[in-house]
C-alpha cells in the first residue's frame, strides 16, 4: 500500500521558475520536523500554503537562478568527465594487468572458466606462492576489533565474484 501526494505548484509571473525550484527545496528541508506522522512522514497541504519562502526583486532572482543553475550543469559535466575518466582508467587497469606493458608475444591461458591473451613470459601463480615465506594467507576467522590500520589487507570471500572491482581501501587489515 502506497500513500502519495502530489501538488502541482506553478509560481506567478513575478517569480523566475528557475529560482522558485531552487527556493522551495531549501525550506522543504526546515519544515520536517513539523511534518505529521511517527514512521512515515506526512507533507499536507497547509504544511506548503505556509511554506515561506524568500522573494528578491525579479532582476535578481533571475542572476541567482543562472548562478545556480550554472554550477548545476557545471556538475553533472564533472560527473560525466569523472566517469568518462573510471572508465578508461579500468580499460587500461585490465590491459595492464593482463597484457602487460610494451610489445610481447602473446599466448592463450586460461584461470577457472575466463580464459584470455597472456604475454608469454608471464606465468600463473598461487596466491599463496606470492605470501611472504610462502605461509598461507588466511588464518580463520578474524573477530572484529583485530583489524589494524596499517596492517594486511584481507581479501573476503565476497570479494572472490569474477567481474568484481575489488576496492583496496574498503579491506579490513590485520
Amino acid at each position: 500500500l502506497l500513500n502519495q501526494r502530489v501538488c502541482k505548484i506553478e509560481p506567478k509571473s513575478e517569480y523566475n521558475k528557475i529560482f522558485f525550484r531552487y527556493a522551495i527545496e531549501k525550506p522543504l528541508f526546515y519544515i520536517q520536523k513539523s511534518i505529521a506522522g511517527t514512521t512515515v512522514k506526512h507533507l499536507s497541504q497547509s504544511n506548503i500554503n505556509d511554506l515561506n519562502l524568500p522573494t528578491p526583486p525579479l532582476s535578481e532572482q533571475r542572476k541567482i537562478a543562472t548562478v545556480l543553475h550554472t554550477v548545476d550543469q557545471a556538475i553533472q559535466k564533472t560527473e560525466g568527465i569523472i566517469s568518462q575518466i573510471e572508465s578508461v582508467l579500468s580499460g587500461v587497469t585490465e590491459e595492464l594487468l593482463i597484457g602487460g606493458y610494451g610489445e610481447k608475444e602473446f599466448q592463450q591461458n586460461r584461470i577457472y572458466s575466463f580464459e584470455f591473451q597472456m604475454p608469454t613470459d608471464w606465468e600463473v601463480v598461487e596466491i599463496h606462492s606470492l605470501n611472504k615465506d610462502s605461509k598461507p594467507i588466511c588464518y580463520g576467522i578474524v573477530q572484529p576489533g583485530d583489524y589494524h590500520e596499517d596492517g594486511i589487507p584481507i581479501l573476503n570471500i565476497e570479494h572472490s565474484r569474477y567481474g568484481d572491482e575489488i576496492d583496496v581501501d574498503e579491506l579490513h587489515q590485520v
